[in-house]
């Protein structure tokens, strides 16, 4: 997935679906930055699909 999909998701609000640490992610993006390094990172509100350990109790997180 590249960084301009997750920028125009951003600018037109949606929310996406992508394959991360071997689970299906479905988040709606909403800030794209940079890491100590210097990697691309987005925070993201994740709302469905799977994440290491399970989902939480209410099925929602945030991540960056």
């Amino acid at each position: 997935m590249s960084s301009q999909f997750i920028r125009q998701a951003i600018v037109e609000r949606r929310c996406v679906n992508a394959w991360y640490e071997d689970y299906i992610r479905v988040f709606c993006p909403r800030t794209i930055g940079r890491d100590k390094a210097g990697a691309e990172v987005v925070g993201a509100f994740q709302y469905g699909g799977g994440c290491p350990g399970g989902v939480s109790f209410s099925g929602k997180r945030w991540w960056f």
